[in-house]
């Protein structure tokens, strides 16, 4: 895995160490598919976006909606996927804020 110093990022990033793998919180996902509601955990969170990890995988450019009815988030309304990598434990998720 790559990690980034914060000197290389344009947004420091803050570390979540609330549980293991960080506090759950819910998203909306619409596809060809449909739309279907998941739960992800959030690891770190910037003012541009976050990294996650997701028991399923999520689609690069894939938007998604953040459930405004969750406590203690203070978030945009939705966020795309940058990019994906699958991990041992489901899958590594860089989410940008829009």
């Amino acid at each position: 895995m790559i990690h980034f110093s914060n000197k290389q990022r344009s947004q420091p990033r803050r570390e979540i160490f609330a549980q293991e793998h960080g506090p759950l919180l819910k998203i909306r996902i619409e596809d060809t598919m449909g739309a279907y509601r998941r739960e992800i955990n959030v690891l770190d969170i910037n003012d541009s976006g976050m990294g996650v990890i997701s028991l399923q995988p999520l689609k690069v450019g894939q938007v998604i909606t953040f459930d405004n009815e969750q406590g203690n988030w203070d978030l945009p309304n939705n966020g795309v996927v940058m990019w994906v990598f699958r991990a041992s434990y489901g899958f590594r998720v860089g989410i940008k804020f829009l």
